[in-house]
């Protein structure tokens, strides 16, 4: 489980590097800015709602299942 919250924790960062990013093109482009507007900063401004898992189906052969009964 820690993996994956570490990937949730990189994925976070990510989104907060792109949002400074776009917020600092703002500034200097005509127009309004989004600069300070809808601002988060830190892993404490989101909340995990749910976990979803997606796994591959494994297929067992026929064979090995008839011995196993």
């Amino acid at each position: 489980m820690q993996r994956y919250s570490h990937l949730l924790t990189d994925a976070i960062k990510s989104m907060v590097e792109v949002k400074e990013e776009k917020d600092i093109d703002s500034l200097f482009s005509g127009g309004a800015t989004s600069a300070l507007v809808n601002t988060f900063a830190e892993l404490d401004d989101f909340e995990l709602l749910a976990f979803i898992v997606i796994q591959q189906k494994q297929f067992i052969d026929n064979s090995a299942q008839d011995e196993v009964s």
